[in-house]
């Protein structure tokens, strides 16, 4: 998967989750709150799973 599909699948993702705890008539600073959270961990899985990113 190229960094660009990626990013849309990533996006994707958040955006399900936001719709879903939308659902769960969550408030809206709860909703960005978690949405923010899971978009810095997946950067964080990404920067941690590609080993070119990291100084040997």
């Amino acid at each position: 998967m190229t960094s660009k599909e990626e990013i849309l699948d990533n996006k994707q993702i958040l955006h399900s989750f936001a719709k879903w705890l939308m659902g769960q008539n969550k408030s809206d600073g709860t909703i960005k709150t978690y949405v923010g959270v899971i978009s810095q961990l997946l950067q964080w899985f990404k920067d941690e799973a590609d080993p070119t990113s990291k100084p040997i």
